[in-house]
This record gives C-alpha cells, structure tokens and sequence, in this order.
C-alpha cells in the first residue's frame, strides 16, 4: 500500500457513499472530483502510480488510517461493488470464506445440505478451519437446511451469511415497531 500521506492527497474517500475520487488531475485525462477506479473481476480496481490495488483496501487504509495487511477486508453483503464503510470488515482469509452463498455447482438450493441417493435422505455437512463435519441425515430438506444453520451459526458468527441476514431482519422489525408506535401516537 502507498504511503497514508501520499495516497490522502490524491484519493478522498466518501464513507456513507463508499466511493473515492481523485483529489488531483492525472497525466492520463482524469480529471479532479473523477471517480477513482474501474470494474475488473468483479470488484472495484484503482490503478495508482502503474500498480492495481483493490479499492475496498485502498479505501479501508484511507478511512482508518490501517494497512490491512495480510488480512482480508470482507464485504459484509456479499456485494463487492458496495465500499460503504458500514459494509466493510477486517477478517481473516477463513472468516472470508464464511461469508459465501451458495456456489453454481449447487443443486440443492442450500449450502451443506444434499441428498443422499442411497439412504433416500438429506445429509447435512458443513466445512470450518479446514474440518468437515458431518450433521446426519434426515428426512425432509427443511431438518437438514435447520440443522446446517444452526451449526454455521455457532462455528462462523458474525461472518456467518446468516447472522447478516437475521440483524437485517431485527433491523426491519425494529423499523416496522418504530413506525407502528408512531402511528399509534396520540400527537400524531
């Protein structure tokens, strides 16, 4: 990573929007207030004195002021497009691997859970810190897609998709009361 005081004078990084801009111009046609970096491989990219560095660590070092180093900066949405601060975490590589849904070669619809052609069941399994761990076989999907979860809970937490998913949940609940109790205001 470039030096924190020379890579602040050229790149502002906007936390609430999570979008960087280029404080200077460039010799390459950018212009001051442009903003910084391009779309490859999924994420954001910002090419800086002809190297590539991945915007979310550019933009984490320049919010805090922290190289990340070896560690990873997870994306807590799973979108790696959003650089908003709020959706940005340090994690190690193993924690990063948590925060994944379900891959293509997926023919269940659920991550873990597969059937099992020979005992005619749903067999449950989840893989952390390089340990499969098997979670029995079960009658209907919806046993097994349970049993998957509660063990993806307890062993990855906070990087599990799923807790993600539940403070989102608590966060529209939260919202629906707040807005329920001020429909139900007398002053209102």
């Amino acid at each position: 990573m470039p030096p924190f005081e020379e890579l602040s004078q050229c790149i502002k990084y906007d936390p609430n929007s999570g979008i960087g801009t280029w404080l200077l111009s460039r010799g390459n046609g950018v212009k001051i207030g442009a903003i910084a970096g391009f779309k490859s491989t999924g994420y954001l990219r910002i090419s800086y004195k002809q190297k590539l560095y991945l915007a979310h660590r550019m933009f984490w070092f320049l919010h805090t002021g922290c190289d990340p180093g070896q560690l990873c900066i997870d994306h807590m949405d799973e979108n790696k497009l959003n650089n908003k601060f709020s959706n940005l975490r340090l994690a190690t590589s193993s924690q990063n691997g948590f925060n994944i849904t379900k891959t293509k070669s997926n023919t269940s619809g659920h991550r873990g859970v597969s059937w099992h052609k020979k005992f005619q069941k749903y067999q449950a399994y989840i893989d952390f810190e390089g340990q499969c761990f098997y979670l029995g076989l079960h009658e209907t999907f919806e046993q097994a897609v349970a049993t998957r979860q509660a063990k993806e809970l307890e062993l990855h937490g906070k990087f599990s998709p799923l807790h993600q998913a539940n403070n989102d949940q608590r966060l529209i609940l939260d919202n629906n009361d707040q807005q329920l109790s001020l429909l139900r205001h007398p002053s209102f």
